[in-house]
């Protein structure tokens, strides 16, 4: 009998991160599936955690956008869950990431300044 799995909240941030960085990077959805040899189609479904991707695959992506493994993995827990969540977080970093670094560096301590109190 097959078992229905849920996305994780570890499922959600690989996908965030793959979708962060494939986007960051300038490349397609059908860039990184070529690359993988997957379809875009398959792509898709693992930016929005509806499939998990394999180990394989997540370190032919890591080669392909030149990334340490542990960008996946080194703050487990850091995005929120909840498919709102994860996706004002994402909109907010493709906000963040348009501002001028020294505007960005002043926005990052305005946060943490915030969080402190």
């Amino acid at each position: 009998m097959k078992t229905e799995s849920k996305s994780t909240e570890l499922d959600m941030k690989i996908a965030a991160v793959l979708r962060k960085y494939r986007v960051r990077c300038g490349y397609s959805q059908r860039d990184i599936a070529n690359a993988i040899d997957v379809t875009f189609q398959q792509v898709q479904k693992y930016e929005d955690a509806s499939n998990r991707i394999s180990a394989s695959n997540l370190f032919a992506v890591c080669n392909y956008l030149e990334l340490d493994i542990d960008t996946f993995f080194g703050d487990v827990g850091a995005l929120p869950t909840g498919n709102k969540q994860l996706k004002e977080a994402i909109k907010l970093e493709r906000l963040v990431a348009r501002l001028a670094p020294d505007v960005r560096n002043a926005l990052i301590k305005i946060i943490h300044a915030m969080l402190d109190k």
